[in-house]
């Protein structure tokens, strides 16, 4: 299977930021990282944990803006590419041109700069289609566990992922 994201043990991976993927484009190399806040589930008996549309809305706008209108860096809009929720509810995507030094370091800022914000970037009727899908306070504590987790990893725990063998994949 061809897509990164499809081919991660999500068994094993962990909470966190991880270096998912690497993609040459031209002369630049596009980062995509999966940045995780929720385990996923494992067994149909457990509790089903996601983050809820609301947060994930919210925290969507919040890294959206702060990761691309960092002071520290003028170009950064153009080595952030993409911000994006999972499907899974567990997870966002990123795509970027910054490595994972430079990626964890510009989350990280990031974060700080959104957990402190009354206000929810790109919140007005002319700038987003569901205005009213919104938990800042929400998506604020997801926000602050989650920079605990990846302020904690070294550049080795996230550029090293657990992949699925190709052996193990099964298609059903």
């Amino acid at each position: 299977m061809q897509i990164a994201s499809s081919n991660i043990d999500h068994t094993r991976l962990g909470l966190g930021l991880h270096l998912i993927g690497i993609t040459p484009v031209k002369e630049i190399s596009v980062f995509s990282y999966d940045l995780r806040m929720v385990r996923p589930v494992l067994e149909m008996s457990e509790e089903f944990k996601t983050l809820q549309p609301e947060v994930i809305h919210t925290i969507e706008h919040l890294l959206s803006y702060y990761l691309r209108n960092r002071d520290s860096q003028q170009d950064l809009f153009k080595q952030i590419l993409a911000v994006f929720p999972r499907g899974c509810q567990t997870a966002f995507g990123c795509l970027s041109t910054l490595p994972a030094a430079e990626f964890k370091a510009e989350l990280l800022l990031a974060i700080r700069s959104a957990v402190t914000q009354d206000a929810i970037p790109f919140s007005s009727m002319q700038q987003c289609g569901n205005v009213f899908l919104n938990n800042l306070q929400g998506a604020k504590i997801v926000l602050k566990q989650f920079y605990s987790i990846v302020q904690g990893q070294s550049i080795e725990e996230i550029i090293n992922v657990p992949h699925i063998k190709e052996t193990d994949e099964t298609i059903s």
